[in-house]
């Protein structure tokens, strides 16, 4: 693959230091075929993009050297550079980390020979950052981006940042042709249902104390991880506004959860885990009530169930079906 690529941007003559139309670091190649981001991603980064795209339409592809910026603003690129199929190139020595990950997985095919790094998107922006992470995760189930890239992102802080080895990139399908592309029946088939549809009743407020559960009392039926659970609670909630999801390990393959409720304390127990459920992977975000479990069985076949949450119990909405592709589902 990176042989395919490096012998066709060998033809695109371009310089990112000695460009002559810069504006705002989002302008095009010698060659006109590609639009390049140079720097940091705004609202202005939104705007010229789209403005080349328009004024362009021979344009089939977007080169990326960018530390990040405003996660919205790069939804907005990453959609219209999935919508019209275009191709997304990190260099040699460049780097798309952040934002700019999310342009970067938008594109029908890609290539990352440079840096790429992901993490969670800080919430400087109370407003935007209740849409941002629904929005990513439906996002990127759209563009087939592997669930393990999801949950890497997911878990890293946004003071930390994790970069891609190259083992993880071909593991995980990061890198991909056209034809890698027309074969993924299996992702669209598993999307299943919007995070955004499921938005959260309320959210904990930044004043609010956290409740720890009640285990000589309410929560006692749960008292055995008392220890796994208080520790857990103890670092916020991370699901539906004010709920934070306790994962426990059981054993090789073997997992399970509790959902605590960071205002009261009351703890619950997850419908799935343990033996039944072997490689269980959960994907949630704080501003949706909504979550995707996967499992194996088979060695082959991976299970997805879409549930939610009504602050009492799960409900499922929707079930699939899969083969596993490669090592994880």
């Amino acid at each position: 693959m990176k042989i395919i690529f490096s012998l066709f941007f060998l033809f695109l003559n371009f310089s990112i230091e000695e460009s002559k139309a810069q504006q705002d670091h989002v302008f095009l190649s010698d060659d006109k075929s590609m639009i390049i981001i140079n720097g940091p991603i705004s609202e202005t980064t939104a705007r010229y993009f789209e403005t080349w795209i328009l004024t362009h339409p021979q344009i089939d592809g977007v080169l990326l050297n960018s530390p990040g910026g405003l996660a919205l603003a790069a939804l907005k690129i990453a959609d219209s550079v999935n919508k019209r199929g275009l191709f997304t190139y990190i260099p040699e020595k460049r780097y798309c980390l952040s934002a700019c990950s999310l342009i970067f997985f938008a594109g029908t095919t890609r290539l990352a020979e440079g840096a790429l790094g992901v993490h969670q998107f800080s919430n400087t922006n109370a407003a935007g950052a209740q849409l941002i992470f629904a929005a990513t995760l439906d996002a990127f189930e759209r563009y087939g981006v592997h669930k393990q890239v999801t949950r890497l992102m997911l878990r890293t802080l946004p003071t930390d940042i994790h970069i891609f080895t190259n083992e993880e990139k071909e593991k995980y399908g990061i890198n991909r042709l056209k034809s890698d592309y027309m074969t993924l029946p299996e992702i669209e088939s598993a999307k299943g249902t919007d995070y955004s549809r499921y938005p959260p009743d309320s959210y904990f407020g930044r004043d609010e104390k956290i409740v720890l559960p009640d285990f000589l009392g309410r929560d006692s039926w749960a008292r055995n991880y008392r220890t796994r659970i208080r520790n857990g609670l103890s670092e916020g909630p991370n699901f539906s506004g004010h709920y934070r999801i306790i994962e426990i390990g059981c054993g090789m393959l073997c997992s399970f959860a509790y959902v605590a409720n960071a205002k009261n304390g009351e703890v619950f127990d997850f419908p799935f885990g343990g033996e039944e459920n072997l490689e269980m992977n959960l994907l949630y975000t704080i501003n949706s009530k909504l979550v995707k479990v996967t499992w194996v069985i088979n060695h082959d076949t991976c299970i997805q169930k879409d549930i939610i949450f009504d602050g009492r119990k799960f409900k499922i909405i929707n079930e699939s079906e899969y083969k596993r592709d490669g090592l994880l589902c």
